[in-house]
């Protein structure tokens, strides 16, 4: 087939790169023409693992392409729409650049093309994008409208594209036995090569897959979360706990993993998305707001941890007068990426820094900027003289065996470890003259810093 997708970023430029390596001819538009001037030349706008050299094969072979300005042909089969829908302030999803491009297809499709929706939309975008080219003139039996919500994760977006965990096709219901079967036959030639659960359903039915499956995943991770502060309280490991509750097989272990909390680009606009959603059609639902705001205290509690366990061991020592100094490492929102995008880091630094700390913080990939952060281009350089050590994303190269323990306790002026991924053996950073200081892990000394933070949230 012969293609259009619209939007260069994690899911358009994934999905081109691997229906271009299925046969498909792909032409990828976007209006940064920087970004594609750049893609031509094979170069990567972030960084995701394997992406540019796909990208630099398919573009050898001919069949992937970069452009600034839609151009839909006679040649053109079908349209992906994956431009970004981020969050406005009220929650809402902001679909000023789905507006704008569903205008610009009004106005060039033709007889027999398919518009296909990637991004992540609300309930009714795709009904209301079916009704704005028909007021345009456009039918939808004449170019069906199709919602196809993506399920990549970044870090793994090529494995994720390649073999989903499931395929969801949103169809408008009133599409007669006949169109609706020959729409499907287009959609399997399309997708054929990739082997997945199929789902078949409605518009709405497609789109609330999506915000209800990120919603769920959040849930999950608040819910870890919170009952790690429990474990914190009666001294179990949340590890152990974790584990047991995951052999459960209609609970399972993913997403079960207790940490700073949840980031990124789609958790977290996703819920939100979907609570605004629930408001706005006259749904109460507690739960969506209880979910972030579970997240946020995460956050928040940790960070007071951590500087209550370094409050501590500087009140031993006699010089006290130093401003408070730590190293962080990690700044991304997950290892594999170099997306900052609601990073439980940034939230962490950014308290740390409104508390007066001084930050010094190392990724292998990601950047961030703030007044009293500094960066550092290598890991052990960020611990000069620093009173605590915060590791808050799970770089491989922040793994036990990866680090030289003896140096960090050399390099660092106190001792405290905060391990907010739960990555480490404590006994062994012990052996070193390091505090060590987990997630809902026992043998943690102020444990009620979580209780008390959490009764007066």
């Amino acid at each position: 087939m012969e293609l259009t997708i619209i939007g260069a970023g994690y899911v358009g430029l994934t999905t081109g790169a691997v229906l271009a390596e299925l046969g498909h001819v792909v032409t990828i538009v976007d209006c940064d023409r920087r970004k594609v001037d750049r893609l031509k030349e094979g170069i990567m706008p972030f960084y995701e693992p394997g992406l540019d050299g796909l990208v630099s094969d398919q573009l050898r072979t001919g069949r992937l392409q970069f452009e600034n300005e839609i151009t839909i042909t006679n040649q053109t089969e079908l349209v992906m729409v994956c431009v970004g829908t981020p969050p406005n302030e009220d929650g809402s999803p902001d679909l000023g650049a789905l507006t704008s491009v569903v205008d610009d297809l009004a106005k060039q499709l033709l007889l027999g093309q398919i518009v296909l929706t990637k991004s992540s939309v609300p309930p009714g975008t795709n009904s209301w994008i079916c009704k704005r080219l028909s007021d345009a003139g456009i039918r939808e039996m004449d170019c069906p409208v199709v919602s196809n919500p993506e399920f990549l994760r970044e870090g793994t977006a090529i494995e994720d594209t390649r073999r989903p965990s499931r395929m969801v096709f949103g169809i408008d219901d009133r599409l007669s036995l006949a169109p609706r079967n020959e729409l499907l036959e287009r959609l399997y030639e399309l997708y054929r090569g990739i082997h997945s659960p199929l789902l078949v359903t409605n518009w709405e039915g497609a789109e609330l897959v999506k915000y209800g499956s990120n919603a769920f995943l959040a849930a999950k991770i608040s819910y870890i979360n919170e009952l790690s502060c429990i474990c914190d309280a009666y001294g179990a490991d949340i590890r152990d706990v974790s584990c047991g509750i995951g052999m459960d097989p209609r609970i399972g272990p993913d997403f079960l993993k207790a940490g700073l909390g949840y980031g990124g680009s789609c958790l977290p606009k996703d819920l939100s998305a979907l609570a605004y959603c629930a408001e706005s059609r006259g749904v109460t639902s507690h739960m969506f707001e209880e979910i972030g705001s579970i997240n946020e205290r995460q956050m928040l509690a940790y960070a007071k941890q951590f500087l209550t366990e370094i409050d501590t061991e500087r009140s031993s020592k006699i010089n006290t007068e130093q401003k408070i100094r730590v190293a962080v490492w990690g700044i991304a929102f997950k290892p594999e990426t170099d997306d900052t995008r609601m990073s439980p880091a940034i939230t962490f630094m950014k308290q740390l820094l409104a508390w007066g700390v001084e930050v010094h913080a190392y990724d292998p990939m990601a950047i961030f900027s703030a007044h009293g952060l500094y960066l550092h281009d290598d890991p052990y350089a960020a611990l000069l003289n620093a009173d605590g050590l915060a590791v808050v994303t799970d770089w491989p190269v922040f793994a036990m065996n990866q680090v030289n323990w003896a140096f960090v306790k050399e390099t660092m002026r106190g001792s405290v470890v905060l391990d907010a991924r739960n990555i480490y053996h404590f006994g062994h950073l012990e052996k070193y003259g390091l505090i060590p200081v987990g997630i809902g892990r026992p043998l943690l000394q102020h444990q009620s810093i979580i209780s008390e933070m959490r009764g007066n949230s």
